[in-house]
């Protein structure tokens, strides 16, 4: 008896050790290919990976783009605590020919866990004056007035506000995911699980959604219980399974190494329930009603995580003088810069024009 469990428990261990070197090689594989498919070669081209101060802290930034005297386009990641720098690669390093494109790492977010901690109870205006930062570090280096601002979900908060607080810093704020009213958006959000769940006569989910406190939610184990639910009828991409495709492309990012990829991992969890009470209060409704620089807010039609519908009532009801437009990505949910990837880039080049 103890032969067989010993040579069962050799036979795992044998197991686990080959499935170990078939992942770390596969990811090596695609790591090296990536790097060779996205290089930069042209003799005014920027590729870097760099640590940027802002005041007491380090923010790990990504900066690449065929000429470095193109205009800088900023992109302000979501979550709190979900970068979008893995991604850039594939997603974004095609609108490296006509952009100089730029990705940081937030406080407490992927690569700045270590160099960029926060305190026990992070605020909202700590992340808003990084990005201002940000900014002028960026119009200074490369020798512009002005930047281009990308934010999606969380990152379309603080982006949307400095957009409006600091317009001379930007050339137009493009917002994806966009929040305008969370109050409202959590209640929109719930309504449309249980509608879903009913119509589907999932008495499970059901069950679940009714066993909630809200809506609006305000405890983030319920969020996140919530938002499970809402995968699960889909209210937050249009395929689920594309976020599969997503994890994997992640996990193979030559930007990150495996123990920044567990850091990133654990702090998407660990951070934003510390915010969202003051996430809540945010209504951009009563906060914004003039848009002094042109802005343009993109939406999937299958979004209900961030309702799409708000978005653009928010849009419509706008006084924007320099220009304001509503896109809709009919293919997409919560991320239409990865699921209809060739519209966004279209989209971005025809807005920069």
């Amino acid at each position: 008896m103890l032969r067989v469990v010993t040579a069962v428990i050799k036979g795992i261990a044998i197991l686990a050790l080959v499935v170990f070197v078939v992942v770390y090689v596969s990811r090596f594989i695609c790591q090296k290919t990536t790097l060779h498919q996205t290089k930069i070669t042209t003799e005014k081209g920027i590729d870097e990976t760099l640590l940027v101060t802002i005041d007491d802290i380090g923010l790990h930034t990504l900066i690449r783009g065929e000429d470095s005297t193109n205009p800088v386009l900023l992109f302000v990641h979501g979550g709190p605590g979900t970068p979008s720098m893995p991604m850039h690669r594939h997603y974004d390093h095609q609108l490296t020919d006509q952009f100089t494109i730029v990705h940081f790492d937030q406080r407490a977010s992927g690569k700045s866990v270590k160099t960029a901690p926060v305190e026990d109870q992070p605020k909202i205006e700590t992340y808003l004056q990084d990005l201002v930062k940000m900014s002028r570090y960026l119009s200074n280096r490369f020798n512009q007035e002005k930047v281009w601002l990308v934010g999606h979900s969380w990152g379309s908060l603080i982006g949307l506000r400095a957009a409006h607080q600091f317009p001379e810093l930007y050339h137009a704020y493009i917002g994806m995911g966009q929040i305008t009213n969370m109050h409202e958006a959590e209640i929109v959000t719930y309504n449309y699980a249980m509608t879903k769940a009913r119509e589907a006569g999932d008495e499970k989910i059901i069950s679940i959604l009714q066993s909630l406190d809200g809506p609006p939610l305000r405890d983030p184990q319920q969020v996140s219980v919530h938002r499970k639910c809402l995968r699960k009828m889909g209210g937050a991409l249009k395929d689920e399974s594309f976020r599969h495709h997503l994890t994997w492309q992640i996990f193979n990012s030559p930007e990150y190494s495996i123990p920044e990829m567990y850091r990133t991992f654990k702090a998407s969890r660990n951070l934003w329930p510390n915010m969202w009470a003051e996430m809540l209060e945010v209504n951009f409704f009563e906060e914004i009603d003039t848009m002094p620089i042109p802005i343009h807010i993109i939406s999937g039609r299958y979004d209900w995580q961030v309702p799409s519908t708000l978005a653009e009532e928010f849009v419509n009801g706008l006084i924007a003088p320099a220009g304001k437009m509503h896109h809709w990505f009919e293919e997409s949910g919560h991320l239409p810069n990865y699921e209809e990837a060739e519209k966004y880039h279209a989209l971005i080049r025809e807005i920069a024009k």
